[in-house]
């Protein structure tokens, strides 16, 4: 897998990750033993798989004295921010949050692609 390749991978599980959630949420909700399209199961494990993921990634950045970090990607790619309210709410400046955003990613994406996000970046 190649640098960039990797890179919009990463990005666009993140981009669609809380709406993934939301659309197993609902489904479990409405009845449905799993949301109604695609790989039910595939969508679950993929879910699941980010969720250790993403707890593993910031235990590894609050045991590191860098909590704002995590705190950086999470208001990106949890909770939808932009980089300008990120910067404002962490009280930094204006590119950090871009920064520390996409070194989060690095540590994410050995996390949940091993060797070969190691190998690209």
């Amino acid at each position: 897998m190649k640098k960039n390749e990797l890179k919009q991978q990463l990005k666009r599980t993140m981009e669609n990750y809380t709406m993934l959630k939301a659309c197993v949420a609902a489904a479990e909700k409405d009845g449905q033993a799993a949301p109604p399209f695609g790989d039910q199961t595939e969508t679950r494990k993929l879910i699941t798989a980010i969720d250790d993921a993403l707890a593993d990634v910031s235990a590894h950045y609050t045991a590191r004295g860098q909590g704002y970090k995590w705190e950086a990607f999470k208001r990106r790619y949890v909770d939808g921010e932009s980089y300008g309210q990120i910067a404002d709410a962490l009280n930094c400046g204006k590119n950090s949050p871009d920064r520390w955003c996409w070194e989060v990613m690095k540590t994410l994406g050995a996390r949940l692609y091993g060797v070969d996000a190691v190998k690209a970046w």
